[in-house]
């Protein structure tokens, strides 16, 4: 139905296996876990925790893969909400990216913290297209590297998310 997805999507080798990607145009960014300052939880040594994260997210696949065993993964639709339940505190800890959590925390007047060292899961973000698409991941790589070339993705990322610059400019 579409020829190109370009929703925030990250690369992962499990999305590879069913579409093509152009090279990213937003650089893999750390997820972090935040927690509210009141708990003291060792990350470390996570284990017996109820951790929220949105669902269908590669930080989702990570949990799934990496902590389900010791313990309980609640799984939310939007990201807002798993903030709503942290801040309720019906969980523990919450996992999510890092440009996502940081504004959060520091709006929180305390209420929460970042906590543990940062997470790589997948890599940066980019278009998707389905297998085989040549002509069309050519026109979008000519297109990227001329953007990241220009300053153009750099301007973009420092606007819309107050980092940067990443690819040069």
């Amino acid at each position: 139905n579409y020829d190109v997805i370009m929703a925030g999507m990250s690369i992962t080798d499990e999305r590879m296996e069913k579409i093509d990607f152009s090279a990213d145009y937003f650089p893999p960014e750390p997820s972090r876990y935040a927690a509210l300052t009141t708990s003291d939880i060792d990350t470390a040594a996570m284990s017996g925790l109820k951790i929220g994260v949105q669902g269908a997210t590669v930080q989702a696949g990570w949990l799934e893969a990496n902590m389900a065993g010791s313990n309980t993964i609640l799984s939310y639709e939007t990201a807002d909400q798993s903030v709503a339940d942290l801040a309720a505190g019906n969980i523990d800890v919450l996992l999510a990216d890092g440009n996502f959590l940081q504004p959060i925390v520091e709006g929180s007047a305390g209420a929460m913290a970042l906590i543990g060292d940062g997470i790589s899961i997948g890599g940066g973000v980019a278009m998707g297209t389905r297998k085989g698409e040549s002509e069309l991941q050519d026109k979008m790589a000519a297109a990227l590297e001329a953007l990241k070339a220009d300053g153009t993705v750099d301007a973009l990322i420092a606007e819309y998310f107050e980092s940067g610059p990443y690819y040069g400019n």
